[in-house]
């Protein structure tokens, strides 16, 4: 194994997103949640700006830094992180996120790892092949040196068709797609 590549949200973190109270009460329950998965997915894929996200969403700076400060370190990412470095294994973030936020996380959780690949400055989102590949550009990695660890299976199924080795996290059994592991459980893997 060569590369350790941990998505942000629901591996690294508990949260699966970032998530932001329902602005106006022109909207009901549902209108707001499908307004914030179609807005926060167009900024993730970097067709539209973070300011333009904040507009959309009806929030300013200090609600987005709200948002941020309550999601949560997954307790066992940062002996995972730890383990594969004793091991010699790079780390890398594969993350469906704004740079910035994903940044930010990073640095509250005091996580350094060796590369970040974010959907936003490539414009291409998991599960498309072109987000796996930079991570092989940016790694030098082979496909089956790289452990993907990710709680969506759909982007575990994408990464495995090129090759790489992979482990779907999950907190609930919505998908299932192949056995969960626990992150405790990734560092014999590696």
């Amino acid at each position: 194994m060569k590369v350790l590549a941990l998505d942000l949200m629901g591996v690294i973190t508990v949260q699966q997103y970032v998530s932001f109270p329902k602005q106006g009460a022109d909207k009901i329950d549902e209108e707001w949640r499908q307004l914030k998965i179609n807005i926060l997915r167009a900024a993730c894929k970097g067709t539209i700006s973070e300011s333009e996200l904040i507009e959309a969403l009806g929030v300013d700076e200090d609600a987005v830094r709200a948002a941020l400060d309550s999601v949560d370190l997954d307790p066992d990412a940062k002996a995972l992180v730890d383990a594969a470095r004793e091991k010699g294994i790079a780390t890398c973030v594969l993350t469906n996120h704004l740079t910035r936020w994903a940044d930010y996380l990073l640095n509250r959780f005091k996580i350094d790892l060796d590369y970040s690949v974010v959907s936003d400055t490539l414009k291409s989102s998991k599960p498309e092949k072109r987000i796996f590949d930079e991570v092989l550009r940016v790694t030098g990695a082979k496909p089956e040196e790289v452990l993907f660890v990710d709680d969506h299976a759909r982007n575990l199924e994408a990464a495995r068709k090129l090759g790489f080795k992979c482990v779907l996290m999950r907190r609930d059994e919505r998908e299932r797609f192949e056995p969960s592991v626990r992150r405790r459980e990734v560092v014999g893997m590696l």
